[in-house]
């Protein structure tokens, strides 16, 4: 705080510090042009053929400026001449070192949120992003979410958001307030919707509305959101014309995720793609390669989508400043021109009006820097820090590279604020309470004026507000040993201990329940944390439960991410960091690559000497090799975790009797689930109901499993907390699909719409597949096979090992009611050779075997026997009466 200089004693000079932006002019212009070809040359709507050129990038080495230039743009944006009055112009930042803006959501609610403060209601946008909230978060209001998303709810606008879809939906559907639209069932919302399309002229006319609506799977209607709000803006610049401009910095935290289809660069570029009539002002360390060549990863890539990123001139000096590709949209930031540089040092620091730097100084500095605005920033600070402490400084004082200047600095500081920029620099973002934490001996005093300082920078978002430059960080390191009170490595790793601690504290209550908590806060948290660990050489068992917490709801990307991690691959951080991407892949059900990433993890040498960390990765990698349909492997990895006293052992006991039920023995299972019936845990009340349904189903006695499941998803303390609905619904409407399964289809349409909110790849697979269960004998065979396809191919796409049983019991099923003798017994033989290859349920093999003697057939091979029944005779009854029943459905025409 400037403040402190009036009050701080040992700080008395007469100059004063001015906040300076020196004008960039080839830039300023470039986007002064971009703005007004926005409405001039732009492409009406998303769906014209038009190449797009409604993306600017400064791109440059880190401290050359990026963030200073984009932050004036922004406020030039707001307060410049343009033609447009300044009413009419939208601005809103995005800084992709906030890891809540990895989640394609929150870009989109930041946009809406945006336009939403010129105008309140955008009807395509609003019909669209109803049903995807009520897909993508059944029950949850969209207020709620935001009041707990710290980084949502710093954007401009945002709180306003849900009342004005609330207005739209009510002016177009009738009265249904968002609060409760979460509680309708989204199959009536989209037929009002479609109803209101087709009776509207002007919506009837908006490319792809019914369409987008109509897409069942949240994560794929999310993308194509943007393409409505494009089609709204496009409308309402016939009234009334708005400029829009997103501004994105540190786009390269975009760029060191690996390319994937469908991953965030791929959702990114189709973002800017669809919104042809909003500017996009992105600003990092490397040029865009979009418009190069077309990368298979990224769909609209290449030069006939981005024929403006291109860079193909050389770099030139354009007026004062070195820039490359100036007639393209990518600009390349070098250093300031001499003039502008002497402007800013002249202006950083004056007394009484005048310049406070002299001129031999000025010189000797500008020279020195090659034009690099950080360098100019910190000696002009080091002129103030010697002008303050009674001295002279003198043109010697300055000059030389980078570190020694750097090194002049650090040693010029007191104790106390060499010891707080060495925290700092321990971490990409802190407050003051974290450098406190890392620093618990210095006063109040050091770390205000520490606080205070121009390298200290406020960051616009994020729970810890400061952060110090990354050339910053990496100085302080190389060359912290130049001054007189050097950190040993010990004091570093101290210091680093103490911040993990004081980040333990601060998410103690998250880790407990990380499904109501402040989602941003978490995952800035997390990842400060798990970085914090190379530096201490320890991961701490809490962090292991925050990474198993995160991949509920939001934390996918956020435990992805973590490949990116700058760690050596020798030390404990590189195996939580397998571990961590290994669940992140079973949470996206893609297993096999979840098996590997988690026995890399298991078989990293800073696991070997046991302790909780190992037991951790050892119990998720048996899940992983479960659900792969490893069992026995899985077996003996998940009763290491049953056998030690841990945090983990109810859970660890609670999978070996799942495992063991598996393999045809389901004692376990049963004692544990009773055990669990009235526990105080809601998980593990919702678990015990859960399984004992689902033990209940396969010994065919479908009324109990209808009765446990029902307990689970109608217990209002379970629905509150949001737990157990994904397995809850699913797996009733499994049971009632075979029993009655017109009843099913109902509770099918509310697991998918659960399922798909927890993005459960394997959940929704297995809810398309029970749908073709339910109509098997009621639709026609075409349909009953159109849906067991779909289940067969998303189980296939997740590596479904252990549900391959489900789909060949639905086949067997289907072939009986609706195929020939010949598919029937064909589909017997696979059901029986999968669980002789598998020793997955071995009752299947006699389920097949008493189905295929209804119809006079025989299975080729012999069928294991299952062991353990509760019941033998009444449980294949039980499904021999199943299969004669929907039989009795056939006319003598099928």
């Amino acid at each position: 705080m400037e403040l402190d200089r009036l009050f701080d004693g040992r700080r008395r000079s007469a100059i004063e510090v001015a906040d300076v932006f020196v004008d960039r002019r080839p830039l300023i212009r470039a986007f002064d042009q971009a703005v007004a070809d926005l409405r001039q040359h732009a492409a009406p709507t998303a769906t014209a053929p038009a190449q797009r050129r409604n993306l600017l990038v400064f791109h440059g080495l880190g401290g050359i400026g990026k963030t200073r230039l984009s932050k004036h743009l922004e406020q030039r944006l707001r307060n410049g001449e343009y033609d447009q009055p300044a009413e009419r112009r939208i601005g809103c930042r995005i800084d992709f070192e906030d890891p809540a803006f990895a989640e394609l959501e929150n870009l989109v609610i930041a946009l809406r949120a945006a336009v939403g403060q010129r105008e309140r209601n955008w009807p395509a946008f609003d019909l669209a992003f109803a049903v995807y909230w009520q897909r993508a978060h059944p029950g949850e209001p969209l207020g709620q979410v935001i009041s707990r998303d710290s980084a949502l709810r710093r954007l401009n606008g945002v709180a306003d958001l849900p009342q004005q879809i609330d207005e739209t939906l009510n002016a177009l559907l009738g009265p249904i307030p968002i609060a409760g639209l979460a509680r309708r069932a989204v199959t009536a919302l989209i037929s009002r919707i479609r109803d209101r399309i087709r009776r509207d002229r002007l919506l009837a006319t908006c490319p792809g509305l019914e369409a987008i609506t109509e897409i069942e799977d949240p994560a794929e209607q999310l993308p194509f959101l943007p393409a409505l709000l494009s089609w709204d803006l496009a409308e309402h610049s016939h009234r009334h014309p708005l400029d829009v401009v997103f501004f994105l910095d540190t786009l390269e935290k975009t760029e060191r995720r690996p390319r994937l289809g469908g991953g965030f660069e791929d959702r990114l570029a189709r973002l800017v793609y669809l919104l042809p009539n909003v500017l996009f002002v992105a600003t990092g360390r490397n040029r865009l390669d979009w418009g190069d060549r077309h990368h298979p990863a990224i769909h609209y890539s290449g030069p006939n989508y981005w024929p403006t990123l291109a860079v193909t001139l050389p770099q030139q000096r354009q007026g004062d400043l070195q820039v490359a590709g100036y007639h393209g949209a990518q600009h390349q930031l070098t250093g300031l021109s001499p003039i502008d540089a002497d402007t800013y040092l002249r202006l950083r620091l004056t007394r009484r009006g005048e310049p406070a730097i002299p001129l031999d100084i000025r010189e000797a500095v500008i020279v020195a820097s090659g034009g690099a605005p950080l360098y100019l920033e910190l000696s002009a600070e080091y002129f103030d820090q010697l002008s303050a402490d009674g001295r002279t400084p003198q043109p010697a004082d300055f000059g030389g590279t980078f570190a020694e200047m750097f090194i002049r600095i650090m040693r010029d500081l007191d104790r106390e604020e060499r010891a707080l920029l060495r925290a700092a620099s321990l971490v990409h973002g802190f407050d003051a309470d974290l450098l406190n934490a890392a620093v618990p001996d210095a006063r109040d005093s050091a770390l205000r004026r520490f606080l205070a300082r121009p390298i200290v920078q406020q960051r616009s978002t994020g729970w810890l507000r400061h952060s110090v430059d990354e050339y910053v960080r990496e100085a302080v390191r190389a060359h912290d040993q130049d001054t007189d009170d050097a950190w040993s490595t010990a004091e570093w790793r101290r210091a680093a201990e103490r911040m993990v601690g004081h980040l333990g504290g601060q998410l103690a209550e998250t880790a407990a329940d990380p499904t109501t908590a402040d989602r941003a806060r978490l995952a800035e948290g997390f990842t400060t944390a798990g970085l914090l660990t190379a530096e201490t050489g320890e991961v701490p068992d809490w962090l292991y439960d925050l990474a198993y917490g995160l991949r509920l709801r939001f934390g996918t990307q956020v435990l992805a991410d973590t490949a990116d991690w700058p760690v050596p691959a020798d030390g404990p951080t590189a195996a939580f960091a397998l571990a961590c991407q290994g669940i992140a892949q079973r949470n996206l059900g893609s297993r096999a690559i979840a098996v590997e990433l988690l026995e890399r993890a298991a078989a990293h040498p800073a696991l070997a000497g046991g302790g909780y960390p190992g037991l951790f990765v050892r119990h998720r990698l048996g899940k992983a090799l479960e659900e792969a349909g490893r069992y026995a492997e899985a077996e003996r990895l998940i009763a290491q975790a049953a056998e030690v006293e841990s945090p983990l052992r109810s859970t660890a006991e609670k999978d070996l009797a799942w495992v063991q039920w598996l393999r045809g023995d389901g004692r376990r299972l049963v004692d544990w689930s009773r055990a669990h019936l009235d526990s105080a845990i809601g998980f593990h009340r919702a678990q015990a109901l859960d399984l004992l349904g689902q033990f209940s189903y396969l010994q065919g006695e479908f009324a109990d499993a209808e009765r446990y499941l029902r307990a689970e998803v109608d217990d209002p303390e379970l629905a509150a907390a949001g737990i157990g609905r994904d397995g809850g619904w699913r797996h009733l409407g499994m049971v009632l699909s075979w029993i009655r399964p017109l009843e099913a289809i109902a509770v099918l349409d509310r697991a998918l719409e659960v399922n798909q909110e927890m993005r459960a790849a394997v959940g929704v697979a297995q809810t398309y597949l029970f749908r073709g269960v339910a109509r098997t004998g009621y639709g026609t065979a075409a349909e009953v096979r159109t849906h067991l396809a779909e289940g067969e191919r998303r189980l296939a796409d997740t590596n479904g090992g252990a549900d391959r049983w489900m789909v060949l019991l639905a086949l067997l099923f289907h072939e009986l009611v609706d195929g020939t003798r010949q598919g029937a017994l064909a589909a017997g033989d696979r059901l029986i050779a999968y669980v002789r290859e598998t020793d997955c349920h071995p009752g299947l093999g006699e389920i097949a075997e008493r189905w295929l003697a209804v119809r006079g057939l025989h299975p080729a091979e012999p069928v294991l026997r299952q062991e353990h029944w509760t019941e033998r005779d009444r449980a294949l009854a039980g499904w021999e009466q199943v299969l004669r029943e929907r039989l009795a459905l056939r006319t003598p025409s099928r």
